[in-house]
């Protein structure tokens, strides 16, 4: 197609590789071969002739392209796909065609963390006043829950067990999890009150009542605490420790340090809540919101704290432990409303 959504060339062919200059290889499968031919964008064939194998302009100088007429012979061509005269016989062509791509491992990692939208009270446009049904209508949108034809993703029903849900966000090449814990699980099921009579006598009579399920509805409930995870996988390798220390720049604008060790530092925010940063030898987590006292937060276990530098040993797995210690993260006791809207 062109940009204009027309078609140049209508869908007939095994395969189509575009080369320089708007030529095309396009092969024909004929029971078990196939067949290569170079065309225009207007499906012309150039040449006359059909190859077992041909290859891009754009693999030597622009100008010439080996191919083989036959399973025996290679050849070299012009651009008219006309062979070079004076050519040996050539039974055998080798091509080197170097790294397809060269990518940066730059990352910038202040724009990093603004674009997670980090906030005293909240992260990625939410806080503690949203709601179950919409920071899952969001991890919908990354792709980060499942659903199944009878249960969609995104509905109650997958939710009654949990009071927690991570969206997976990709910013620029870094996937990052995005934690959020609630004041109670996110849905629950409902029913109603089947009574049953089980026998009767006289004026007696003697019944059960049977629960039947109706369905599945989202719970009152609202955040108490966000999180960000980001692993040393691909091009955050060797960048933990400074990744840590651009956290701990941002989280100094929403609050001030309570206590810190080489690992780790807790932060008591402006609107009375706690966060706490933590490096691992393979990921920096944050976590924030209604946490333990300051006191009781114990960081004792990150004062060596290093990143990993032997790749073969590193978990990428975000999922297997999220929460850096069950004692810095769990939040103190709080009324859970489950009163539906």
């Amino acid at each position: 197609m062109n940009i204009k959504g027309e078609t140049l060339i209508r869908a007939k062919y095994e395969f189509l590789y575009y080369d320089e200059d708007k030529t095309l290889i396009a092969v024909v499968k004929d029971g078990d071969s196939y067949e290569y031919k170079y065309i225009d964008i207007k499906d012309n064939q150039i040449g006359d002739d059909t190859y077992v194998e041909a290859t891009l302009y754009s693999m030597f100088d622009g100008k010439h392209a080996w191919v083989k007429p036959n399973d025996k012979i290679y050849s070299l061509i012009d651009k008219e796909c006309k062979q070079i005269d004076g050519l040996p016989d050539i039974v055998n062509i080798g091509t080197y065609e170097g790294e397809s791509y060269i990518e940066s491992d730059f990352v910038d990692l202040e724009k990093l963390i603004a674009a997670f939208g980090i906030k005293d009270n909240g992260v990625m446009g939410f806080d503690t006043k949203s709601t179950p049904k919409e920071v899952v209508k969001k991890a919908v949108e990354l792709n980060s829950v499942g659903g199944s034809k009878e249960h969609p993703a995104g509905t109650p029903y997958w939710f009654d067990y949990t009071n927690n849900i991570t969206l997976m966000k990709d910013v620029n090449g870094v996937r990052a999890a995005v934690c959020f814990n609630f004041s109670g699980n996110l849905s629950r099921q409902t029913y109603k009150t089947q009574r049953i009579i089980d026998y009767e006598f006289d004026d007696y009579y003697w019944y059960h009542d049977n629960k039947i399920p109706t369905g599945y509805v989202w719970n009152k409930v609202t955040p108490n605490m966000f999180g960000v995870v980001i692993s040393n996988e691909g091009r955050m390798h060797g960048k933990l420790r400074t990744l840590f220390n651009t956290f701990t720049k941002k989280f100094k604008e929403i609050g001030t340090i309570a206590k810190q060790n080489n690992g780790a530092i807790v932060f008591s925010l402006k609107n009375g809540m706690r966060a706490v940063l933590t490096m691992a030898k393979d990921k920096v987590s944050v976590f924030w919101g209604d946490l333990k006292p300051v006191k009781d937060i114990d960081i004792s276990e990150y004062k060596d704290a290093c990143e990993e530098d032997d790749l073969s040993n590193i978990s990428y797995g975000y999922l297997n432990e999220l929460f850096p210690d069950k004692n810095i993260i769990e939040a103190d006791t709080t009324a859970v409303d489950t009163v539906v809207d």
